[in-house]
């Protein structure tokens, strides 16, 4: 049976669908959070007023004594050029980026499409499955929240939703192969990536999101965490190099040679080639290849001695993020620039200009647990439903697709790799009804990959608030 193609889209809004009573938020969404933080102050202290106003002087003299005489007063102008570029970004981002309301926030929640491929009844199963998921179900205990120290955590899901109109999970997440490497057993010994994210991996994402070179573009960002994680794993499966959103066709001829040759070759020769061919036939190189070059460099202490290899089975590898690639990539975008210059100003510096740019008023409030699940919850959600429609997408007839449904224990064996067929596991090849799915799939399907690294809990770096 076919789908009709002629079907045409129509977009509903589940966002606040698989909230309960308990998921409730008492907030005054249609007004816009008035007063400042306790935390911040109304005032900003200004020239010698201003705490430590002294040691950033001396540093300055200091850094001026070692300076040679011809750029002495190049180095002199760079603090009133910061001054001048931190008012009108001030300005600009007030303008641009005033502080939104708890339901403008809401909003930016995504809404499912009903078409040809995603049916009513596709998202009727989704939504009965998804309110009993494990995971859901673990983000809305004590141990899914931050540490009560964790201030990077909200500080990065107040401002990369207001000022890169996304949210930290789009960044991290399915969409993009990728996921937070630190595991949390969510319970029977399952594993999933820990919702906590540390303070040093919060803070490095809110940089890396506001100044990086990026700029607005998270796609690109996403794709260069991913050639971070992948470059170091010395991975030879089909990487994917989708998402980057800007003009070049440089990714796309990457791409092609990935699908053709890595099994055989690792990701930073391929790079090396293609750069090769690229300046002989006289085109210029995108920057972001250059960055990929220094994240190369400086994956060398890191770099898996055996590369890795597709696992059976394996569709949909989602890389592990952790702290030290974010770090690495942070560097990697400050020491790359132009015949050995760097640029001036570091990725850690824009960030804290624009921060210091918003007004600190944000309608989400540190430490509420009900509001952070209010988007966490049908963000996850979002995340299931994206992993289905692949499927789907991949397989349009469903007169013939195999689908494998297996138990929350199977969980943990496809992770580490051991997964076998076993008696609670089946192979159903869909034939009549094409709407109808092998039992557990909703809430069992799930594409995790390999083994992923340890990362250890750090203390919180500050970037703003």
């Amino acid at each position: 049976m076919q789908r009709l193609d002629t079907m045409p889209p129509r977009r509903r809004d589940h966002r606040n669908s698989d909230l309960d009573d308990s998921d409730s938020i008492n907030h005054n969404a249609n007004q816009r959070p008035s007063g400042i933080r306790p935390r911040a102050s109304t005032k900003r202290s200004l020239g010698e007023a201003s705490k430590g106003f002294e040691d950033n002087k001396n540093a300055m003299i200091e850094a001026l004594k070692m300076a040679p005489g011809p750029i002495q007063r190049y180095i002199a102008s760079v603090a009133h050029t910061a001054v001048k570029i931190a008012e009108h970004g001030h300005k600009v981002i007030g303008e641009t980026q005033p502080p939104q309301t708890w339901n403008e926030i809401l909003e930016m929640l995504p809404k499912t499409t009903i078409d040809d491929v995603w049916t009513e009844k596709d998202e009727e199963r989704l939504q009965a499955a998804y309110i009993i998921n494990p995971y859901r179900q673990f983000l809305k205990t004590a141990a899914a929240f931050p540490l009560s120290g964790n201030h990077n955590y909200w500080t990065m899901w107040k401002m990369i939703p207001r000022l890169r109109n996304c949210f930290p999970s789009d960044i991290i997440g399915v969409k993009n192969h990728l996921k937070y490497a630190v595991e949390v057993d969510i319970g029977n010994g399952v594993m999933k990536p820990d919702p906590r994210w540390s303070g040093g991996f919060c803070d490095r994402l809110t940089q890396l999101a506001l100044g990086s070179p990026c700029d607005a573009n998270m796609g690109l960002l996403a794709l260069l965490i991913r050639y971070a994680v992948a470059d170091r794993l010395d991975d030879r499966r089909k990487v994917p190099l989708q998402g980057h959103q800007t003009d070049t066709r440089f990714f796309e001829y990457f791409g092609l040679r990935i699908q053709r040759e890595n099994d055989t070759k690792s990701l930073r020769d391929m790079h090396a080639e293609l750069r090769q061919d690229w300046k002989e036939g006289g085109i210029y190189l995108p920057w972001a290849s250059d960055v990929m070059c220094s994240i190369e460099q400086l994956n060398n202490p890191v770099r898996s001695a055996q590369p890795t290899v597709p696992i059976p089975g394996e569709t949909y590898p989602e890389y592990p993020v952790d702290t030290p690639d974010l770090t690495r990539l942070v560097k990697a975008c400050d020491m790359t620039g132009n015949l050995g210059y760097a640029h001036l100003d570091t990725v850690e510096q824009r960030a804290a200009f624009i921060s210091h740019g918003r007004t600190k008023q944000d309608p989400l409030q540190s430490g509420n647990q009900d509001q952070l699940n209010a988007l966490r919850i049908p963000l996850l959600e979002e995340e299931e439903r994206f992993k289905a429609r692949r499927i789907l997408l991949l397989n349009p007839g469903r007169d013939e697709v195999e689908l494998v449904a297996h138990d929350s224990n199977s969980d943990k064996q496809m992770a580490s790799g051991d997964f076998q067929q076993s008696a609670q596991e089946e192979i159903y090849t869909q034939q009549d009804d094409y709407d109808e799915f092998p039992a557990g799939f909703w809430d069992s399907w799930d594409l995790d990959s390999s083994p992923e690294p340890s990362e250890s809990r750090e203390g919180s770096l500050e970037l703003g608030s």
